[in-house]
């Protein structure tokens, strides 16, 4: 076992200092940077800020958000595109709109979510 963890190290320190072949050599100097100030929260300001510090020395900068709702928000904004486009293509095929009626549960089957259609003649 030692001499398969003095191995690995070996490994490991070549890796570190020379990189892999296939690996772009960005790669071996990015790094995460957390709690960046709000007036720093844009690519090019960030990229502008750590330039200063190193000139000539940075790549690129990106700045990924945190949006714990982007997903949820996401989901109901294709639900609710489903439903508009479900409304034009039953008022392209009849010449009828659908009512909407606020408040009514909808009923969802294998993923799939459902209302009944309610002509707004009927």
């Amino acid at each position: 076992m030692n001499e398969e963890y003095k191995h690995y190290l070996e490994c490991r320190m070549e890796f570190l200092a020379k990189g892999d072949d296939d690996m772009h050599p960005q790669h071996q100097y990015s790094l995460m940077v957390e709690r960046i100030p709000h007036e720093l929260r844009s690519d090019k300001a960030l990229f502008n800020h750590f330039n200063s510090l190193f000139p000539g020395k940075v790549h690129s900068a990106c700045v990924v958000l945190n949006l714990p709702n982007l997903e949820e928000l996401s989901a109901r904004r294709k639900r609710v595109l489903r439903r508009l486009e479900k409304s034009i293509a039953y008022y392209e095929a009849t010449g009828n709109k659908l009512t909407h009626i606020v408040g009514r549960h909808r009923i969802s089957c294998f993923g799939v979510e459902s209302m009944p259609i309610i002509p707004s003649g009927g």
